[in-house]
């Protein structure tokens, strides 16, 4: 029998995966599909339901910092939390906040200052002895990923504090932006190479502020406005709120242009209708009103919940919103072949926007809000991002309207190629199953020529688009057989305003493919996409294959796979002797393995996924046609030494030694310490496990030298290192 207990349970853990979804596309991939109302609203769901079942767990998302921590960057510690805020979106939350600070305090007048909430990425600088030393994101709260080479190429952002007096140690916390004219110009001009425009400013920065080139994120033009501190040496170095801002003038850095004071709740709220009114005149976007409590011992007294300051909060201004026909429902198919609903309006201003095009998320929002074609809808621009239907205006409904399907519209088939769709058990996503269709391919083609695979120049998402739209490309390796006449008369317009890619272009495009032809096999296999399949990974399977053909018939990958299998039977049988037998045949493929030394990247999930990849149709055309182009890449580190070969000599010093690299090292940067290592025969992991036989740790090292700790893993230092490899410190 299902208890209420058990539907509030299983609502718990619907929710908590929603969240944990929005959450990772919006910090990690600098992409939203619902609005900040929408996601709050999840959360304070999320809150309640948690409340109610009386449940406390520290994991749970609402009790947790979103994460951009991405695997490309060092990893750093905040010497000071950085916290997100609490939401507000009406007057009674405002009022609410300020009885619970009267309450704490005591007293029925307090001082606050209004800051606009700046709709950017949030960083922190760290200063010592008045000179600029790291930079880093929001990460989890507590480390963030290490952008200062990008935070460096902003203008106007000084490297040394201006004036005295200047604190021993300082982070200065702040938000990286684009402003509007020039994002606008950095589409026209990605437009213009055949690139696909930025959706926003915000997702732009987002994406620019974790470039690993930084001549590429300073021709993002960043901007950055500071407004606030973590830790501070000495600490009483600011008695107000308000004397931050005075300060950071001071200094030289950019600063908050706006900063408004109020007592009362009343003023309060006068202060955040100013600001509402102020907002438009202000060069960056902005979403919100911070309110801060201005005496900072006061702050320091009420302190902090998991998530938030108690004397701090955003409140959200209410989205601009308008009312227009919904004229069809179109259907847009991803890389992955998930097929995406959108809204095609009438076209409607918002926010100093013209809107015709609005996200419907999926076919479970389409239900639940019973949105059909000829309704009128109110259209949402939450926080100047992406517009989104809310809702229907049912007591407009035209009648003879039909409720929405996906599935019913498109008849099971995608509506691009024409192949079966499936959607997944428990899954929302409806996927089109053939990989060569066109949208799904011209995904691809631009993964594969993306810097970390094979780096084609010039080969963006516009080029991409036409190049499989027009048919000129009807697999990824196409592009290794085009012409250059066919490239340089490449149409990225329509046929009613045509705008043609040209010969010079469409030569840089021609060497960067001649040149990915001779490209080590780590590269290509990143390149193809398979499932599981990162650059590390890559780099592995590189490591004990020397070329597709060896990888196709892996003894090694089958091996694992086998090795999985007699795990499940184990634990499925009931047959004593059965389960013997298994257990030996388990413990002689691990004997085949175990000389391998391979890495945890290279697990039951990933050995099967590429097996299967390779045994496919797709692999075995994809094999086949590389043959045809005379392309076949090797591996540039191969070095599996299996048992057999133990009496060929392998003389490398750090050979079957899997290192994971934390912290700031003197001399190396993050890049230059994994080519050393590689170079010297070993591996290096994005994760610290029973597999790992060295941490190589900097200074302030994280979370891993903790976990390294924990598992009795050796901890190097940047001279153990060199001398573990044999070279001078």
């Amino acid at each position: 029998m299902v208890t209420i207990r058990d539907r509030k349970e299983k609502r718990m853990g619907q929710l908590r995966a929603e969240i944990e979804r929005h959450a990772r596309l919006y910090y990690r991939e600098g992409r939203s599909e619902i609005s900040d109302f929408e996601y709050d609203m999840l959360l304070r769901e999320l809150e309640a339901v948690e409340l109610d079942l009386g449940i406390q767990d520290s994991a749970s998302p609402s009790k947790k910092v979103g994460d951009d921590r991405i695997e490309a960057f060092q990893n750093y510690p905040h010497s000071e939390p950085m916290l997100s805020l609490d939401n507000a979106y009406n007057q009674g939350e405002i009022q609410a906040f300020h009885e619970r600070l009267v309450r704490l305090f005591n007293t029925e007048k307090l001082n606050y200052i209004i800051e606009p909430k700046i709709d950017g990425v949030a960083v922190s600088l760290t200063y010592e002895q008045g000179h600029f030393v790291r930079g880093l994101t929001r990460g989890n709260g507590r480390e963030g990923d290490d952008v200062t080479h990008n935070l460096r190429t902003i203008e106007g952002l000084p490297l040394v504090l201006k004036t005295q007096p200047i604190p021993e140690i300082i982070e200065i916390r702040g938000e990286v932006y684009i402003n509007e004219s020039d994002f606008k110009t950095i589409n026209q001009t990605a437009l213009t190479s055949g690139e696909k425009a930025y959706k926003n400013p915000r997702n732009l920065a987002s994406g620019s502020i974790k470039l690993l080139d930084a001549t590429e994120t300073r021709k993002r033009k960043l901007r950055i406005v500071l407004y606030g501190i973590g830790f501070c040496n000495p600490a009483n170095f600011f008695t107000w709120q308000e004397d931050i801002h005075y300060q950071i003038r001071d200094w030289g850095l950019p600063a908050q242009a706006v900063v408004l004071k109020a007592e009362t709740c009343d003023e309060l709220w006068m202060r955040i209708r100013e600001m509402d009114a102020l907002r438009k005149s202000l060069p960056f976007a902005t979403d919100g009103a911070v309110i801060k409590l201005n005496t900072i011992a006061l702050q320091r007294e009420a302190g902090n919940t998991a998530k938030s300051p108690r004397t701090m909060v955003a409140y959200k201004f209410a989205s601009e919103q308008a009312q227009t026909v919904l004229r069809d429902i179109t259907l847009q198919v991803g890389r992955t072949g998930v097929i995406t609903p959108v809204a095609e309006l009438e076209p409607v201003d918002i926010a100093r926007t013209t809107v015709s095009r609005a996200t419907l998320h999926n076919n479970d929002e389409i239900r639940r809000k019973d949105i059909r074609i000829g309704d009128t809808v109110i259209v949402e621009k939450a926080g100047e991002i992406i517009p989104a239907v809310i809702e229907v205006v049912i007591e407009k409904r035209p009648p003879h309207t039909q409720p929405f399907d996906i599935l019913t519209r498109i008849n099971g088939k995608c509506p691009a190629c024409g192949q079966p769709v499936i959607q997944a058990e428990g899954e929302v996503a409806i996927r089109c199953l053939n990989l060569n269709c066109p949208p799904q391919l011209s995904r691809k083609l631009e993964f594969i020529a993306g810097r970390k695979a094979l780096d084609i120049e010039n080969l963006g998402t516009q080029v991409a688009e036409s190049l499989t739209e027009r048919s000129l490309v009807k697999d990824t390796l196409d592009i290794f057989a085009i012409s250059l006449d066919t490239l340089a008369t490449l149409n990225l317009g329509t046929d009613d305003d045509p705008r043609t890619f040209g010969e010079k272009n469409a030569t840089k495009l021609i060497k960067a493919v001649e040149r990915a032809r001779t490209l080590p096999l780590s590269r290509w296999i990143y390149g193809l996409g398979i499932p599981n399949v990162g650059e590390t990974t890559a780099k592995e399977l590189s490591r004990l294959h020397r070329s597709f053909a060896e990888l196709k018939s892996s003894t090694i990958l089958r091996n694992i796979c086998q090795k999985n299998d007699c795990e499940v039977a184990i634990k499925a049988s009931t047959d004593k002797a059965e389960k013997e037998s298994l257990k030996e045949k388990k413990q002689s493929i691990e004997t085949k393995l175990q000389d391998y030394g391979i890495s945890p990247e290279v697990g039951k999930v990933t050995s099967a996924t590429v097996v299967e990849f390779f045994d496919s149709v797709i692999g075995i055309q994809l094999l086949t046609r590389l043959s045809e182009l005379g392309i076949n890449p090797q591996s540039d580190n191969y070095n599996p030494l299996p048992s057999t070969d133990k009496d060929v000599s392998n003389t490398l010093p750090l050979f079957g030694k899997t290192f994971v690299i934390t912290g700031t090292l003197p001399n190396f940067s993050r890049d230059d310490a994994k080519t050393l290592i590689e170079k010297a025969g070993g591996k290096v992991s994005g994760s610290v496990s029973k597999q790992t036989h060295y941490l190589l740790a900097g200074d302030a090292a994280g979370s891993k030298l903790t976990k390294a700790v924990e598992l009795g893993i050796t901890i190097i230092d940047e001279d153990e290192l060199n001398s573990l490899i044999g070279e001078e410190s």
